[in-house]
Protein backbone atom coordinates (compact mmCIF):
# COMPACT_ATOMS: atom_id res chain seq x y z
CA UNK A 1 0.00 0.00 0.00
CA UNK A 2 1.21 3.26 -0.94
CA UNK A 3 2.55 5.57 1.90
CA UNK A 4 0.94 9.11 2.38
CA UNK A 5 3.40 12.12 2.76
CA UNK A 6 2.84 13.93 6.00
CA UNK A 7 3.23 18.10 5.47
CA UNK A 8 4.45 18.41 9.17
CA UNK A 9 6.79 20.96 11.34
CA UNK A 10 9.99 19.39 12.09
CA UNK A 11 13.31 18.52 10.30
CA UNK A 12 12.15 16.91 7.51
CA UNK A 13 9.46 19.92 6.69
CA UNK A 14 12.33 22.23 7.13
CA UNK A 15 14.71 20.00 4.20
CA UNK A 16 11.77 19.89 2.19
CA UNK A 17 11.32 23.53 2.21
CA UNK A 18 15.02 23.99 1.91
CA UNK A 19 15.22 21.30 -1.49
CA UNK A 20 11.94 23.55 -2.65
CA UNK A 21 13.20 27.34 -2.66
CA UNK A 22 16.85 25.53 -3.93
CA UNK A 23 14.77 24.19 -7.07
CA UNK A 24 12.93 27.53 -7.27
CA UNK A 25 15.81 29.22 -7.60
CA UNK A 26 16.39 27.16 -10.75
CA UNK A 27 13.39 26.63 -12.08
CA UNK A 28 11.69 29.80 -11.63
CA UNK A 29 7.44 29.25 -10.71
CA UNK A 30 5.62 32.23 -12.40
CA UNK A 31 2.40 31.50 -13.33
CA UNK A 32 0.14 29.06 -10.70
CA UNK A 33 -1.46 27.63 -14.33
CA UNK A 34 2.26 26.20 -15.19
CA UNK A 35 3.47 23.07 -14.16
CA UNK A 36 5.82 23.14 -11.19
CA UNK A 37 7.91 20.30 -12.32
CA UNK A 38 9.00 19.83 -15.73
CA UNK A 39 11.60 18.42 -18.07
CA UNK A 40 14.68 20.67 -19.21
CA UNK A 41 13.20 21.18 -22.51
CA UNK A 42 10.14 22.94 -20.21
CA UNK A 43 7.44 20.05 -21.10
CA UNK A 44 5.66 18.96 -17.94
CA UNK A 45 6.78 16.20 -16.47
CA UNK A 46 4.49 12.79 -16.92
CA UNK A 47 3.45 10.93 -13.68
CA UNK A 48 5.57 8.05 -14.54
CA UNK A 49 8.77 10.50 -15.24
CA UNK A 50 7.59 11.86 -11.60
CA UNK A 51 7.58 8.44 -10.07
CA UNK A 52 10.84 7.44 -11.69
CA UNK A 53 12.44 10.56 -10.36
CA UNK A 54 10.47 9.97 -6.77
CA UNK A 55 11.84 6.56 -6.31
CA UNK A 56 15.26 7.31 -7.34
CA UNK A 57 15.46 10.22 -4.64
CA UNK A 58 13.66 8.24 -2.36
CA UNK A 59 16.05 5.49 -2.94
CA UNK A 60 18.90 7.64 -2.44
CA UNK A 61 17.95 8.14 1.03
CA UNK A 62 17.12 4.98 2.03
CA UNK A 63 13.67 4.47 2.36
CA UNK A 64 11.42 2.13 0.69
CA UNK A 65 10.56 3.61 -2.56
CA UNK A 66 7.73 0.99 -2.99
CA UNK A 67 5.60 2.57 -0.06
CA UNK A 68 5.94 6.17 -2.26
CA UNK A 69 3.71 7.10 -5.11
CA UNK A 70 3.66 10.71 -6.64
CA UNK A 71 -0.32 10.75 -5.49
CA UNK A 72 1.02 10.13 -2.08
CA UNK A 73 1.51 14.15 -2.45
CA UNK A 74 -2.01 15.22 -2.63
CA UNK A 75 -3.07 12.73 -0.05
CA UNK A 76 -0.38 14.54 2.55
CA UNK A 77 -1.56 17.78 1.45
CA UNK A 78 -5.34 16.87 1.44
CA UNK A 79 -5.37 15.63 5.29
CA UNK A 80 -2.97 18.07 6.64
CA UNK A 81 -4.80 21.24 5.10
CA UNK A 82 -8.08 19.23 6.54
CA UNK A 83 -6.09 19.10 9.73
CA UNK A 84 -5.63 22.57 9.84
CA UNK A 85 -9.14 23.62 9.34
CA UNK A 86 -9.33 24.87 5.68
CA UNK A 87 -12.80 24.96 4.20
CA UNK A 88 -13.69 22.60 1.93
CA UNK A 89 -13.89 25.13 -0.94
CA UNK A 90 -10.31 26.08 0.01
CA UNK A 91 -8.63 22.29 -0.02
CA UNK A 92 -10.44 22.01 -3.73
CA UNK A 93 -8.80 25.27 -5.13
CA UNK A 94 -5.47 24.00 -3.85
CA UNK A 95 -6.13 20.43 -5.02
CA UNK A 96 -7.43 22.11 -8.65
CA UNK A 97 -10.51 19.65 -7.64
CA UNK A 98 -13.65 20.71 -9.30
CA UNK A 99 -15.82 18.16 -7.32
CA UNK A 100 -15.51 16.92 -3.87
CA UNK A 101 -13.07 14.01 -4.84
CA UNK A 102 -10.84 15.57 -2.38
CA UNK A 103 -12.59 14.04 0.32
CA UNK A 104 -11.56 10.68 -0.72
CA UNK A 105 -7.84 11.89 -0.32
CA UNK A 106 -8.19 12.74 3.37
CA UNK A 107 -6.50 10.06 5.45
CA UNK A 108 -8.16 10.76 9.27
CA UNK A 109 -5.77 7.98 10.70
CA UNK A 110 -3.01 10.14 10.35
CA UNK A 111 -4.68 12.24 13.26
Amino acid sequence: MPKTISFSHGTAMESAVVAMVEYLKVRPYSVPTEPLFCSVDATPLHRPDFDRILHKCLASCGLDSSRYKGHSFRIGAATDAAERGLSDSQIRSMGRWKSNAFQKYIRSHLN
